[in-house]
């Protein structure tokens, strides 16, 4: 059956739901088409675009040990090579060599997928186990994993794996432990580390940031955001600004509030709102400019609805909704220009859609 079930898969191709393309194409508005269904179902899984086109998604999940691909050429999915132990809420980075690093998710083990021969490699273990915690690929080709949760509380600390030397070293810890937060690299080589989830619980929402210096391996304070949130989404827009929506507040209602961080000033203004609150949700800055963020909780039901931000404008507009509500998915921008977003809960855990931007 389950040899079966890889070939329907394979064979499976884009889904699209009766007249929603007609109706998409002739206003020019973006729109979503299901495609082939996952080999299983995911949840806070990670997905990684490959060198090769696929996509390469790994634990979550029932099955947090698998792996699998898709091929967005076909539409369909095809098996991976299993990792080494099952990991929820871990880190995937794409290195230089087009190898996958793959690290924690409430572990210290790491291991490295190949695609060339599909297999795993185990490699060195970090210094601290650790979930809900980011990974950031320097412009060096190390990558940096900060913060997250570790045993039952969040760590402030940080380390960085050195590819050529297949090893993890420590390096600055943040001045905040911090969980379910968000990491950008910016323009300037920095890293910049926003919010999340403090010591406490989810009632300590914080509103700090830090840069973190790749020359130095140190850790400056910058501007605080204007509303403490966790469990939100972060982009760097084309103008080396950052967005940040949604999330949970300290009060534990999600909200739709955004704002944008200025690199220049170190400072952090309100922009325009969602069209609704999101948690969870999902951002991929699209080929020409806008971000697309969709799904997430509304605090009342997984949600389908998608917005574009226009950096020039500071607006946001809504667009095609996606056909299942979904949180703690994941979103991967093809060659293309579409979007895959794969997995999440109840209806979604299963299933997978692809995001076609407006035309124009």
């Amino acid at each position: 059956m389950a040899v079966l079930a890889c070939l329907l898969a394979l064979l499976a191709g884009p889904v699209l739901p009766s007249g929603a393309g007609d109706a998409a194409r002739a206003d020019g508005g973006g729109y979503w088409v299901l495609t082939g269904a996952p080999l299983y179902g995911i949840s806070g899984q990670t997905a990684t675009l490959l060198l090769t086109g696929a996509v390469l998604v790994a634990g979550g999940g029932d099955y947090p040990q698998n792996a699998q691909k898709y091929y967005p050429s076909t539409g369909s999915w095809g098996p991976a090579w299993a990792m080494s132990r099952g990991r929820p809420l871990h880190t995937a980075t794409l290195l230089h060599n087009g190898r996958v690093l793959v690290a924690g998710g409430y572990v210290t083990s790491a291991e490295l997928y190949d695609p060339p021969s599909e297999t795993w490699h185990a490699t060195a273990s970090m210094h601290v186990g650790r979930a809900h915690d980011t990974a950031t690929m320097l412009p060096s080709g190390r990558v940096l994993v900060a913060g997250g949760v570790s045993g039952s509380s969040p760590t402030r600390t940080a380390e960085l794996y050195l590819p050529n030397r297949a090893r993890w070293i420590r390096t600055g810890s943040m001045a905040q432990a911090r969980a379910d937060f968000q990491a950008v690299l910016l323009p300037s080589g920095e890293v910049l580390v926003m919010g999340g989830e403090g010591p406490g619980g989810p009632t300590n929402a914080l509103a700090s940031a830090e840069l973190y210096d790749p020359a130095t391996s140190t850790w400056t304070s910058t501007g605080s955001l204007t509303k403490g949130r966790w469990g939100f989404v972060a982009v760097l827009l084309p103008n080396g600004k950052v967005l940040a929506a949604g999330g949970y507040g300290s009060d534990l209602n999600a909200t739709a509030t955004a704002e944008i961080y200025d690199p220049t000033t170190g400072t952090w203004t309100s922009t325009a709102s969602m069209s609704l609150a999101r948690v969870s949700a999902a951002a991929v800055l699209l080929s020409d400019g806008p971000a697309l963020v969709a799904g997430g909780w509304t605090g009342a039901t997984d949600t389908t609805s998608a917005d574009l931000y226009d950096p020039t404008t500071g607006s946001w507009t809504p667009t095609g909704s996606m056909t299942y509500g979904r949180q703690e998915f994941t979103a991967t921008l093809l060659p293309n220009g579409e979007v895959l977003a794969a997995g999440g809960f109840n209806q979604a855990y299963t299933s997978a859609e692809l995001y076609i931007p407006p035309s124009g």
